[in-house]
């Protein structure tokens, strides 16, 4: 699960879920964990404090929780980003010279038996960064009888690429995760692609809602 919500002001939410498994089955799962997230979000909680809400929905849920990661993050108008994150290890600020920062995890993921404990990290954002979140469905896609996985330079390079070309970036990654894995999804995918712009709060690659979730 992957989506955005604007919260007014020019602040935006961005959430990724992906519930451990494969096909639809885990998706009652993710839309639950993502709906906890949302509205804790929307009720004025911290990213870390979402994830923590996040966690207690997962174990009440499933009698065997099984484990999942999740990114949750506020985007604020003065390009700030404030994230936190569940063992989600595909996210990164991508500088327009190729430079890759990567957004490191926060917490472990959500259900392992432990007491869960986030943290949130805060980003400055420049107008020459593109945030980049991604499931593992794309980091795993590798082709038939090879460990070579789709990396995050390689991910960076379509990115790049894409916006370049004024494209569509996150078809462009999923499009060549596919491709890397020989045609075919190894894993469930959800990519999101977000830049912050100067004009206003949210640029056409910022407005995510409208553009980049896919």
């Amino acid at each position: 699960m992957a989506f955005a919500l604007p919260l007014g002001s020019g602040r935006a939410v961005i959430v990724v879920v992906d519930v451990i498994g494969h096909g639809a089955a885990p998706a009652p799962l993710s839309s639950a964990i993502g709906d906890a997230i949302a509205t804790a979000l929307l009720r004025g909680a911290s990213p870390a404090q979402a994830l923590g809400c996040a966690d207690n929905r997962l174990r009440t849920l499933a009698a065997e929780s099984p484990y999942a990661v999740a990114f949750a993050a506020l985007v604020h108008p003065s390009r700030t980003l404030v994230y936190a994150s569940a063992g989600h290890d595909l996210a990164f600020a991508l500088h327009d010279d190729g430079r890759i920062e990567q957004l490191a995890p926060t917490a472990p993921m959500l259900g392992i038996a432990l007491v869960f404990r986030a943290c949130d990290a805060v980003l400055p954002l420049d107008t020459t960064e593109t945030l980049v979140i991604a499931t593992d469905g794309v980091a795993d896609s590798h082709p038939a009888g090879s460990k070579n996985f789709f990396s995050v330079a390689q991910v960076a390079r379509v990115v790049k690429q894409s916006l370049r070309e004024d494209g569509d970036p996150a078809r462009a990654v999923l499009d060549a995760a596919c491709a890397y894995g020989g045609g075919r999804q190894n894993d469930d995918m959800g990519v999101v692609v977000a830049r912050v712009g100067t004009a206003e709060p949210l640029s056409r690659y910022g407005k995510i809602l409208e553009r980049c979730i896919r």
